[in-house]
């Protein structure tokens, strides 16, 4: 079942809102094992992910001996904006990767 525009905006507005709250595993796309990730990594709750942004949440999750999958930094991203993982693979995707290879280079997580 497909949303209309209104139910996603609406869902969008609601995922934004729960950025405030603490709980990783209750944004959009992160279930009990990437919020797991992410507190190992350093990221303790969601106030963290947004304050690291999702290059940094995902590089710090490599730099912590967790996989390399790109999927995580899509659904990271995803949680962040209320988009689901699939539309920021296909639209932010080399966005996202030259962000990635920035902090790679030059920056630290």
């Amino acid at each position: 079942m497909r949303l209309s525009k209104a139910n996603r905006l609406e869902s969008r507005m609601g995922q934004a809102e729960s950025l405030s709250g603490s709980e990783l595993a209750t944004l959009s796309g992160i279930g009990p094992v990437t919020a797991a990730w992410l507190r190992q990594a350093g990221v303790a709750d969601a106030v963290a992910l947004r304050r690291a942004g999702s290059v940094n949440a995902y590089l710090r999750c490599l730099q912590a001996g967790h996989p390399e999958n790109l999927n995580l930094l899509w659904a990271l991203e995803g949680a962040l904006t209320g988009k689901d993982w699939r539309e920021v693979a296909r639209i932010e995707r080399e966005r996202l990767l030259f962000a990635l290879d920035d902090l790679k280079r030059h920056g630290t997580a």
